[in-house]
């Protein structure tokens, strides 16, 4: 299973890149950050690079975008056609198959490529506090 940051993680990331960036020691307060118009697309363009190699969490990843590796459950945003004609957009679990070429829910079957828009890792299970027993 893929791994994830939760946004403190990320916070920290950003502000070790700008700490970086700046070359300025982190436990150093008194040094100013001046932003200039350049330094400042620079640093735009480094935070991009790093938060783009930082896994994803809770995010929906579009089909075209790419796709679970295969016979993973995985959250999935489907496209639901009601008997009465309707659509509305409903959350499943399910799984996308390489071999067979689509996707397949337990509640909804096979799915229509085109009806699933986006996919996301589950979340990781509940572990419980210290005080809570997980018998």
């Amino acid at each position: 299973m893929a791994e994830y940051i939760d946004r403190q993680t990320a916070i920290a990331e950003v502000h070790r890149a700008i700490y970086d960036f700046f070359d300025i020691d982190e436990e150093d307060t008194e040094s100013p950050i001046t932003y200039q118009d350049e330094r400042l697309l620079e640093l735009n363009k480094d935070i991009s690079a790093r938060v783009k190699n930082l896994p994803a969490a809770n995010r929906w990843i579009p089909c075209s975008e790419r796709l679970p590796e295969s016979d993973t459950i995985v959250l999935i945003s489907v496209r639901y056609r009601r008997y009465n004609g309707s659509i509305e957009v409903v959350v499943v679990d399910g799984s996308y198959s390489e071999l067979a070429g689509e996707w397949y829910s337990e509640k909804m079957g096979g799915l229509n490529d085109d009806d699933v828009l986006a996919w996301q890792p589950l979340p990781e299970p509940y572990k419980g506090g210290e005080d809570e027993h997980t018998d």
